[in-house]
């Protein structure tokens, strides 16, 4: 299992696999505390199979992201998503990784944090996801322009979402951009990340 510790100043932040380290909990927490619910379960089958990071300070939760490869002839897979938002999906490529349920404590939310999550859950999700590198995600129009700065680019949108009293907007990017621009803006910001697991200790 492999852990991510990003440091600065003295604070330590760790982000982890939450299934492998055995803290769902933490992430359950965090989107049953989210203001704008999914119309989802708090943890579910795509949790075990997709990639779920999570960030916490010590035992206090901060932030989780979610990685699942969705088909897009699969239309039954993309639950919440208008069909105009599928019918927009890159052209040529049957595949994608669909980033959801990013959550964050209110009192936490920072650039920082959202580009020390974005690192590592792109990272490992390059690893584990079979090689699919193109993703998509559906924010609110107001983060926007916090996921531009990660490589993302609109494709459709502002579209209301089904089960939700929110519009969102589709975007997509190369998760390896994302991880580039991510650990880009740490080095420049003074975090330091370094990667724990069974082969040794890394330090970007």
């Amino acid at each position: 299992m492999a852990v991510f510790t990003g440091a600065r100043n003295g604070r330590v932040l760790r982000i982890e696999d939450p299934t492998a380290a055995g803290r769902r909990d933490l992430v359950v927490a965090l989107r049953e505390a989210d203001a704008y619910p999914l119309p989802l379960p708090s943890w579910e089958a795509d949790d075990e199979n997709g990639v779920v990071m999570l960030c916490r300070d010590g035992e206090v939760p901060l932030a989780s992201a979610r990685l699942v490869v969705r088909r897009r002839d699969d239309r039954r897979r993309w639950g919440y998503v208008p069909a105009e938002m599928i019918d927009a999906l890159p052209p040529g490529v049957p595949r994608v990784v669909f980033c959801e349920r990013l959550v964050s404590t209110r009192g936490a939310r920072s650039l920082d944090l959202l580009a020390l999550l974005l690192y590592v859950t792109a990272t490992v999700g390059l690893e584990r996801l079979g090689g699919v590198r193109d993703y998509v995600a559906v924010v609110q129009p107001a983060t926007e322009r916090l996921i531009a700065w990660f490589g993302g680019r609109r494709l459709t949108g502002p579209l209301p979402l089904p089960g939700l009293d929110i519009t969102g907007v589709l975007m997509a990017g190369d998760m390896t951009e994302t991880a580039e621009r991510a650990g880009a803006m740490l080095d420049a910001r003074g975090w330091t990340v370094t990667r724990h697991d069974t082969t040794g200790t890394t330090v970007r």
